[in-house]
């Protein structure tokens, strides 16, 4: 591992798997939650908000923000860490992964 502030984990090949400790992680989070990602907005329904989320276990939306906006991160190895974690699908990426124990395999 390296560290600046947060610990980044890193993947063969030199690229960096997206983990709530990469220090860019709020704003792939934010990206994700917005309207290239899941679209997160208020809405008149139970709950008052509303998202886009096909539960497609191939996670679109969450691949697109990573390929798009972080060419130094390993998309397959970043899917496969929130696939560890929770995230099987892209809204499950922001409702499971950001309070994960990265450390846990």
């Amino acid at each position: 591992m390296i560290s600046n502030k947060k610990m980044t984990k890193i993947y063969k090949g030199g690229k960096k798997i997206m983990t709530p400790e990469d220090p860019q992680w709020e704003r792939f989070y934010e990206l994700l939650e917005g309207p290239e990602g899941c679209n997160f907005h208020k809405a008149d329904v139970p709950g008052g908000y509303a998202w886009t989320c096909d539960c497609d276990v191939k996670r679109p939306l969450t691949r697109k923000v990573l390929e798009k906006y972080f060419p130094t991160h390993d998309v397959e190895a970043s899917l496969a860490f929130f696939e560890q974690h929770g995230g099987y699908c892209d809204c499950e990426v922001l409702f499971n992964v950001e309070n994960c124990d990265p450390d846990e395999d």
